[in-house]
């Protein structure tokens, strides 16, 4: 057989992504095999060992270290994270020779890699989901800051020169890895200089980053959001975000903010989450490269 490698989050909390991809993996080898194998008929049948990373960067190193030192595959499916695909892709399958094929990883920084063209990936980069979530955030805001305390239109004189009433606001919820810290860093460059010209006002950037792998971070990122609930909310990270928006579906003052969506959030727990539209929040939108 022709054995290749696949690595991605199998287990753990976003094991969905992982499962799916491998699925999809799964029905290729399959169809190829079932058509004779690579080559055609009679050619050599296809095979592939999948290794489970958890969408940890050092799992990932090790399963990327016994694919290629005692499997010997020429080529990896994966990994699914950024942050586990730069790891494996510096530490192991440059220096291996190994041709790396991430199907979610869209980092930016990932097109830097000095790989002698080993490193490819399916998905385009982080900048095109910034841009697009700068474009529909800066109209929610725009519309925000323009509205008077009564939710009326303001006059110039409700839009003040610093953060305040008229000022756009903006809270970013983001993952702090690689991916969360890219698309904030993407998404303000892109709207800091419009939203001045926009609406006169210097736009609130209120940072709210958690670490993916605790719970108790989570909490505290929805703590906040209660007691202050901005107008417009970015979330930039994965499944366990959907605690948020499940928080916003029984608060009324989080209820009445429109939410903007990374890809990473999507999921089917997501996808189930809300039973009617009433529990819908104002605006849910997202972006999917």
């Amino acid at each position: 057989a022709l054995r290749l490698g696949m690595i991605g989050p199998l287990s753990g909390v976003n094991s969905e992504s992982g499962l799916y991809a491998s699925l999809a993996v799964e029905l290729a080898v399959n169809e190829i095999n079932s058509l004779g194998g690579v080559g055609g008929h009679q050619g050599r049948p296809l095979a592939v060992l999948s290794c489970d990373d958890e969408g940890n960067a050092s799992m990932g190193v090790l399963a990327a270290e016994h694919l290629t030192e005692q499997v010997g595959v020429p080529a990896i499916i994966g990994p699914a994270y950024s942050k586990v695909t730069l790891e494996v892709a510096e530490q192991i399958t440059i220096p291996s020779e190994v041709l790396t094929l991430a199907y979610s990883s869209t980092a930016s920084s990932i097109g830097d890699l000095e790989d002698n063209r080993l490193v490819w990936r399916l998905a385009p980069p982080d900048d095109f989901q910034g841009d697009s979530l700068a474009f529909f955030s800066m109209w929610q805001l725009i519309e925000n800051s323009a509205a008077g305390s009564e939710g009326v239109r303001g006059t110039d004189d409700d839009r003040p020169e610093s953060s305040g009433r008229g000022a756009p606001r903006l809270g970013l919820v983001y993952a702090n890895d690689i991916y969360g810290v890219g698309i904030r860093d993407e998404l303000k460059s892109r709207l800091d200089a419009s939203l001045q010209l926009a609406t006169g006002g210097v736009p609130r950037f209120e940072d709210l980053p958690y670490e993916p792998s605790q719970t108790a971070s989570i909490q505290s990122v929805i703590q906040t959001l209660k007691e202050d609930p901005p107008p417009v909310v970015v979330i930039a990270g994965y499944e366990e975000t959907v605690a948020i928006l499940s928080e916003a579906a029984g608060n009324t003052s989080l209820a009445d903010s429109a939410f903007l969506l990374a890809d990473g959030v999507r999921s089917d727990q997501l996808r189930t989450l809300y039973d009617t539209e009433a529990d819908l929040p104002r605006l849910l939108f997202g972006t999917s490269p």
